[in-house]
This record gives structure tokens, C-alpha cells and sequence, in this order.
């Protein structure tokens, strides 16, 4: 059977009867399968799968789309997970943005976040002597030392964003001792001792 185009069915039962050999669009025509064309531009055809298996795959996670445009990499949320910790990370790159952090990729916007792409592999991927690795590691602990000390916050364990205060980076009153933070404290304490 001859196939060119891309062919989307609503139920595998429909090609129960393709035959071996022949035109797939005359024997659907023959057998009076009703179909309508779909718009493709924006695709791409690479040809066969071996070719479409050499590409480079970018690696995102399932609530996230990546996508790149010449220089570009744009990350969108796709679902409500996605949505609620994208406005996490917009609000610190918007931060990151304003503050000119030098180590960080250009930043052209947050909503949704579109950023300098970066051609390279992954440093897992890449084949390095030691002494190159070392050099690496160097630079991106040098990078964490500039980001953290742009600005310092305070951290609880009782807010689920981690920071004292709220999820608007407001600073919660650092001389409050409410009965959640005793209580917690005293757990604290006695769950380290434990451990020693």
C-alpha cells in the first residue's frame, strides 16, 4: 500500500481492510471513506523515521512546551500545573531580568517565557578531560555565588513557597513567634537530636 501524506484516523477499525498493495487514497475512495484535508504548514517532513530519530530532541517536562524560533526558546505552560508554576518562574526571571544578572541568557519576556537560546549539549553529554570539568564546575559555582548574592530572604519550612511570607516575595514579620512557628521549632529541635 502506497501512503503519501499524513493520514489521521478517528478509529484504527477503519484500516482493518487496507490491502498490502495499492493507492491508500483510491481505496479509501472506493470504499466511500468520507475524508477532509488538514492544513499542515508550520511542519516539517524530515522523509523517513531514521532521519526524524537524528534530530535533537529539547527535553521539557509534560506540563510545558518548548519551543525555539532562530535564536528564541520560548517555554509555554500547557496545562493547569503548568500554568500555576509558571507564575513562579516568570516572576524570578522578570527579578532576574530587572537586576542584570550577567550569567543568565538574554530574557526577552516572561508571559510566556521567551529567552536567549543557547546552542550547545548538555554537560552530561559532552566529552570533557578532567581538567575541563573542573573548569565547568568552577563557572557554575562561581554563577550560584552571583545569584545568590543579588538578595537574600528569609527561609521557613512552614510556607509552601518555602520563604517567609508570601508567594509575592513579601517578607513575613520576622519578630512573630505565632504557635505554628513554636510548635514547629520544638518538632524541629527534637527530630535533630534525634538524628545525633
Amino acid at each position: 500500500m502506497e501512503w503519501q501524506g499524513f493520514f489521521l484516523f478517528t478509529d484504527k477499525g477503519k484500516m482493518e481492510q487496507v490491502p498490502e498493495s495499492g493507492e491508500l487514497v483510491r481505496w479509501m475512495q472506493g470504499e466511500g471513506k468520507v475524508y477532509k484535508e488538514i492544513g499542515l504548514a508550520g511542519t516539517r517532513e524530515f522523509g523517513v523515521l531514521d532521519e526524524y530519530e537524528k534530530l535533537e530532541k529539547i527535553k521539557c517536562r509534560p506540563f510545558n512546551r518548548i519551543t525555539v524560533d532562530g535564536d528564541i526558546l520560548t517555554k509555554a505552560p500547557i496545562d493547569e500545573q503548568g500554568r500555576k508554576l509558571a507564575v513562579y518562574e516568570q516572576a524570578w526571571y522578570e527579578k532576574a531580568r530587572n537586576l542584570h544578572i550577567p550569567v543568565l541568557p538574554k530574557i526577552y519576556d516572561v508571559s510566556p517565557l521567551g529567552m536567549e537560546y543557547i546552542k550547545g549539549k548538555n554537560i552530561y553529554a559532552g566529552e570533557y578531560s578532567q581538567t575541563e570539568k573542573e573548569h565547568i564546575l568552577q563557572m557554575l559555582v562561581n554563577a550560584l555565588k552571583q545569584l545568590h548574592a543579588v538578595e537574600k530572604i528569609r527561609f521557613s519550612f512552614l510556607s509552601p513557597y518555602g520563604r517567609s511570607g508570601d508567594h509575592r516575595g513579601r517578607a513575613a514579620d520576622p519578630g512573630r513567634r505565632g504557635p505554628e512557628r513554636r510548635r514547629h521549632r520544638r518538632a524541629g529541635g527534637r527530630a535533630a537530636a534525634q538524628r545525633h
